[in-house]
């Protein structure tokens, strides 16, 4: 068409176009099927410790589905922070729910999983407690629970006490009783201080610890955020992918029932915020591969191999407390993360040493702290940020980055499912963070979405348009759940309702 014309347009001589309901519905649909509200307790994390990065009270809630009292329909587990009891919510033939809680509000309750532990035919809850609201691991609430036979009434498990990430059941001494695997998120105040995990087995009434026996190097393992059990090698037994905070793709390998860490060449090494693994096989190759989000590329920290980002850690002012440095580097030089008044008031001497902000704003790290006491306490360097596709080659691993639409904000929480049903998984993912460090904007950018894959292990993210998800929130948890004949997926948000969406496909 030229230009400089007039158009006329009439609008009873236009033709309607057809419309095709299904191609032009979004996927998803917002539904209200049950209410729960995760109420995040009121605690200030960097009133102990002024530099963390972000809050380690807030990290639930967490979400499990599984028909827990054998009626034939799936049931919910929403964990509660502190102060807040977790619920159970009982589906029904008509597809209703019913909220049941479970007793106690001591703990921050941030995982859970069903297992029939006692082998008496009825599913146990066992929760994963976390927080970092108590001064140290001698507190009782870093103690675990469980919840035989479906009572409300809860017991600990063995004495163990760690603010734990995760939960998971699995046999690997065939034995015929099933062992509890507790993943340590943090040693509280004392960031970022690797945790310990713990495998601890029920029988005949009896805790028994099985940590040297069947992990010895969970001792002091990291800041550990998920773990999985997986084939990686195909021998037939459950191998062990961990990932963490400043800790790299940490593979356990199964030698007769013993987990015997594991170095992956071009995977152990690659050193991020690792929070959530997504194990399947994407490419329809015969084995698992694994899909493993993190913090992303559109972060204010940054990291790559010549230019980490470093976290160091000891008592740097004498104080008997321990004192966070965060690093960067910038043309080769390295600086501190915080300025000089956020590090001061942590180590208040720097005010003497620096008189002035921009005396403080030329140094680098090394000229403010002390090169002796830089090395001798904790010293991580992150050089992976990205979210990355893990395939499966049989003898090893291929990394493959996933598409920069995905790297826009943190993802916490991912369930490979085929949402279009074409033969090939997909994943739905949500995730962000949200109480950073102050000088540090939060990551909100991710409105959760769908991975869609090829069935050859690449993927490409949804628009808002074509998904309908809308979950602007700190999501922690995502599950799939059936119900009356109708498939939904649950979004587990921090201090804010659970989110549930209709598969309108």
């Amino acid at each position: 068409m030229e230009a400089n014309q007039t158009v006329i347009v009439e609008y009873a001589k236009a033709n309607k176009a057809k419309q095709n309901k299904k191609q032009d519905d979004p996927i998803f649909k917002e539904v209200d099927l049950f209410e729960f509200t995760h109420q995040e307790n009121d605690y200030d994390d960097f009133k102990r410790e002024v530099l963390l990065p972000h809050a380690m009270s807030s990290l639930g809630p967490g979400l499990s589905v599984r028909d827990f009292n054998g009626d034939q329909y799936e049931d919910l587990i929403a964990t509660g922070a502190k102060d807040q009891t977790s619920q159970v919510f009982y589906g029904s033939s008509n597809g209703t729910f019913q909220a049941v809680n479970l007793e106690n509000t001591l703990h921050e309750d941030v995982g859970a999983i069903t297992t029939d532990l006692d082998k008496n035919g009825v599913l146990d809850i066992v929760l994963a407690s976390g927080g970092n609201e108590a001064n140290d691991l001698t507190d009782d609430y870093y103690k675990q629970r469980i919840y035989f036979n479906g009572s409300t009434s809860p017991e600990y498990v063995s004495d163990i006490r760690l603010s734990a990430s995760k939960v998971l059941v699995a046999d690997l001494n065939q034995n015929g009783d099933k062992e509890l695997y507790y993943f340590g998120r943090q040693v509280p105040g004392q960031y970022p201080s690797p945790a310990s995990a713990y495998v601890v087995e029920y029988a005949n009434g009896n805790w028994q610890d099985l940590t040297q026996a069947i992990a010895p190097g969970f001792n002091q393992l990291g800041m550990v955020t998920d773990a999985v059990f997986s084939d990686k090698d195909g021998d037939g037994d459950q191998d062990l992918l961990v990932v963490g905070e400043w800790m790299g793709l940490m593979w356990f390998e199964n030698e007769n029932g013993r987990l015997k860490k594991a170095n992956t060449k071009g995977i152990s090494d690659q050193i991020g915020w690792w929070s959530k693994i997504c194990a399947a096989d994407f490419d329809q190759d015969g084995d698992e591969d694994y899909v493993v989000f993190n913090l992303g590329l559109n972060y204010k920290y940054k990291a790559k191999n010549n230019e980490t980002f470093d976290c160091y850690a000891n008592d740097f002012d004498q104080n008997k407390d321990i004192d966070i440095v965060l690093g960067y580097y910038q043309k080769g030089e390295q600086y501190p993360v915080r300025g000089r008044q956020c590090s001061a008031e942590q180590i208040p001497s720097l005010t003497k040493k620096f008189h002035n902000y921009h005396t403080f704003a030329l140094a680098s790290l090394q000229d403010i702290y002390p090169e002796q006491e830089l090395k001798s306490g904790i010293h991580y360097k992150a050089n992976n940020f990205a979210h990355v596709y893990l395939e499966n080659k049989g003898n090893g691993f291929d990394l493959h980055t996933l598409p920069f639409d995905f790297q826009a904000s943190s993802i916490n929480a991912a369930v490979p499912f085929d949402v279009n049903q074409d033969g090939h998984l997909d994943m739905v993912i949500a995730g962000n963070i949200f109480d950073s460090e102050v000088e540090t904007p939060r990551s909100d950018a991710e409105f959760g979405s769908i991975a869609f894959g090829d069935g050859k292990g690449n993927f490409r993210k949804s628009s808002f348009k074509e998904s309908g998800l809308y979950i602007p929130y700190e999501c922690r948890s995502i599950v799939q759940l059936n119900s009356n004949g109708k498939s939904y997926f649950v979004f587990g948000n921090n201090n804010e309702a659970v989110k549930i969406y209709e598969l309108n496909f």
